[in-house]
């Protein structure tokens, strides 16, 4: 027979600090709901323990899936309906809770071979914003590096802005220094985004190994990145705002070296 947990058990415990977004997180995420199970399992994230309340399961996939992990010796706990809903991050939970462990990725397991196309966050503040990068990188097939963080991605708020694409996204921790010596290493253009800037992102000479930077929208970009830019594209403004957001601006940048590269 499954064992019952109440919010008192350890792992409970975890999944509730883990989903609250005040346990460090450590490489691990709370995962809500069997569509989030099933994308881990299909990118090969491993998940460490399972729970399920049967009272909300809304299918046979679900208890399919679960007794399939228990086979593969998974720890899988019950929980009650009231627990369930703390457990929770939306309306309508399906009773299917996980704890997963991102894969921890070297600069050196990112995509070097041309055409070879990164974002590099540099010191962002925003879960929200962070999460909807890691979202339109793997829309453009781009690996991320994560400079200097100011926001833990293993945070809810980043699992739940990227569309859950957080699980499989090449993405690297680095500080500012290391990255701009690796890029430098391996070939690579930095682009930035520079509203000053005479040269329009339209048909920029984009080379065929490209990483564009995004700083914070508060404070920019920190000082060694536009000392170590190859390249600086601006993007027309034309109304009495001076900046895009910086999820919207990467976005364009990101689809024109896209387009220059195919």
């Amino acid at each position: 027979m499954r064992t019952l947990a109440g919010a008192g058990h350890a792992e409970v415990k975890r999944y509730l600090a883990l989903r609250s977004g005040k346990a460090s997180g450590r490489g691990r995420v709370a995962l809500d709901g069997l569509w989030s199970l099933r994308r881990a399992r299909e990118v090969d994230v491993p998940l460490e323990v399972v729970f399920r309340c049967p009272e909300l399961s809304r299918g046979a996939e679900g208890t399919s899936l679960i007794e399939q992990l228990e086979r593969e010796g998974l720890r899988c706990y019950e929980v009650s309906p009231r627990l369930a809903e703390r457990m929770a991050d939306r309306d309508g939970p399906d009773g299917i809770f996980a704890i997963a462990r991102l894969k921890d990725w070297p600069l050196d397991d990112l995509r070097t071979e041309p055409p070879a196309l990164l974002m590099v966050l540099d010191r962002l503040e925003s879960a929200g914003n962070t999460g909807t990068m890691i979202r339109l990188a793997d829309a453009v097939g781009a690996g991320v590096i994560a400079c200097d963080s100011r926001v833990r991605v293993e945070h809810p708020k980043v699992l739940h802005a990227s569309m859950a694409t957080l699980l499989h996204v090449p993405l690297v921790r680095s500080t500012g220094d290391e990255t701009r010596r690796w890029l430098r290493e391996n070939g690579f253009q930095v682009v930035l985004a520079d509203p000053e800037c005479p040269i329009g992102y339209r048909g920029a000479p984009y080379k065929d190994k490209v990483a564009v930077v995004v700083g914070s929208e508060r404070y920019g970009l920190t000082g060694g990145w536009p000392a170590s830019a190859d390249l600086a594209v601006s993007l027309p403004m034309r109304g009495r705002a001076d900046s895009l957001n910086v999820g919207q601006a990467a976005a364009v940048i990101l689809y024109e070296v896209l387009a220059a590269q195919s």
